[in-house]
């Protein structure tokens, strides 16, 4: 059997994922100074924001590329079960189903740390990524409207 695969053992590679984005928003109650002052002209540090001046307010998710990483794992999964109930470890064969997945584990996040990484995830260069980033994006606030 020949299992080809998008990547080898260290390529080096762009990968993406799904970020929680937040906006800074100054507290309205002191004006982003952390400091209130009461009638005795005594500053007190403000109730609302608790001195930190404002608070990052949560505005979504949205993809991001990675900085460069380097493959160390490739793991292949093929199978050719065509799942029979609600169970997808059982059921039957199906000559020409035969599925094939491929996950990578790249040496930064350490190998055999679970954190594995679907081909659809992982580019060979930033353009690339970005360009996977700015298509999920869109899909993602055509899907939020």
């Amino acid at each position: 059997m020949n299992i080809k695969t998008k990547f080898s053992i260290n390529d080096r590679v762009f990968t993406i994922s799904q970020e929680t984005t937040t906006d800074w928003k100054i507290c309205g109650a002191c004006g982003g100074t952390g400091k209130i002052f009461g009638l005795d002209t005594h500053p007190y540090t403000c109730p609302e924001c608790d001195g930190k001046k404002g608070r990052n307010i949560y505005t979504g998710q949205e993809w991001k590329p990675t900085t460069p990483l380097t493959i160390g794992q490739i793991r292949a999964e093929i199978s050719n079960i065509v799942s029979d109930g609600k169970f997808s470890n059982m059921g039957h064969y199906e000559d020409g189903a035969t599925k094939q997945e491929v996950s990578y584990m790249v040496y930064e996040w350490g190998i055999g740390s679970g954190r594995l990484l679907g081909e659809k995830d992982v580019f060979t260069n930033l353009k690339e990524a970005l360009k996977e980033c700015k298509i999920r994006n869109k899909l993602q606030n055509i899907n939020q409207e």
